[in-house]
């Protein structure tokens, strides 16, 4: 069997903030609109480092890409500037991308969205992860 180099660190190591799950029972979905193309969204979960998507379309790993969140649910739009970092088929030909920010306006932004939504402490890292 296959082992994990001793340098590599493991998905959960490296995750520092606590992911905000946006698709709870009752959850009024996060419509973002994904890429130049303006593909539709839904947001799965969010925290100070990333995001993940739900859509019908993928987008190669390591491409980097602009998200942009607005609808009922936020008193304005949010811009992100994401680098995909994992693109996965799901059920029922959904896929999930996974991606982490680039830029300290997307953290920014992220801690603003958090908040506007009142998920979480935006400001304390999850020290579970």
């Amino acid at each position: 069997h296959a082992t994990m180099p001793l340098n590599e660190p493991t998905i959960s190591e490296r995750r520092l903030w606590t992911r905000q799950d946006l698709t709870g029972p009752g959850a009024n979905p996060l419509a973002a609109t994904v890429g130049v193309s303006c593909r539709t969204a839904f947001v799965h979960d969010l925290s100070l480092a990333g995001i993940s998507l739900l859509t019908t379309q993928s987008v190669p790993v390591g491409t980097t890409i602009p998200v942009t969140i607005s609808g009922q649910q936020t008193d304005q739009p949010y811009r992100f500037l994401v680098e995909i970092v994992r693109c996965q088929s799901i059920d029922s030909g959904l896929i999930r991308l996974g991606g982490r920010f680039v830029d300290e306006a997307s953290v920014a932004g992220a801690r603003q969205l958090l908040g506007a939504l009142a998920l979480s402490e935006p400001g304390s890292p999850d020290p579970q992860c």
